[in-house]
């Protein structure tokens, strides 16, 4: 009878041994937890980060987008000065305005807004060319050009005609012009034009 107790207390002891070792086995001591935890972080943060990075490259991109149209707007765009007639029509006066481009049309626009040319003269061919070793200018207007400059006086053909000059030698940096009316000699009732003109004083 004491042997069976003894040998009941035995079993139970290496019973309750065997399931506190299996316990130790299946549970993670707080260390394993924590590192495990520290590994799932990273896991994420390592997933998150090419969505940043692409963002990054985004914001980049836009950025390097917005200096390159920024100095295009800066590289394209000229100030220009153009000749006028003053009020009394006895002297130059010159204005620098801004323009978006460097275009016969652009100045020729620029000279009809300060009402020295009239608003149906248009360019017909425009050319810059070496003549005689000096940089020159070669403008073709239409018809309407010859008739606005006929219909002024000799006063006022004289600051219409040296507006023009004037305007297309400074903003082409030339030092001499040739103006014609559909290819031939730009004629008024005042005077005839055959030649290259340099700029009215």
């Amino acid at each position: 009878m004491r042997l069976k107790r003894i040998l009941g207390i035995i079993l139970i002891i290496f019973v309750m041994c065997l399931t506190a070792c299996n316990k130790g086995n299946n549970s993670s001591s707080p260390k394993q937890v924590e590192k495990e935890n520290e590994l799932e972080k990273f896991n994420e943060s390592q997933e998150k980060k090419p969505a940043n990075n692409e963002r990054q490259d985004n914001i980049e991109e836009e950025v390097t987008d917005e200096i390159v149209n920024d100095e295009k707007d800066t590289k394209d765009s000229e100030l220009i000065t153009i000749y006028f007639s003053n009020d009394d029509a006895t002297s130059f006066v010159s204005e620098e305005v801004q323009i978006d481009a460097l275009t016969p049309e652009a100045v020729l626009n620029a000279l009809i807004s300060k009402g020295a040319v009239a608003a149906d003269v248009q360019i017909q061919a425009f050319n810059t060319v070496t003549v005689d070793n000096k940089p020159s200018v070669e403008i073709d207007f239409n018809p309407a050009f010859s008739t606005f400059v006929t219909n002024m006086g000799s006063t006022g053909e004289y600051f219409a005609i040296g507006s023009v000059c004037n305007t297309f030698l400074n903003a082409y940096n030339c030092e001499q012009i040739k103006i014609t009316v559909e290819g031939q000699t730009l004629t008024t009732g005042h005077a005839e034009y055959p030649g290259y003109l340099t700029a009215f004083e």
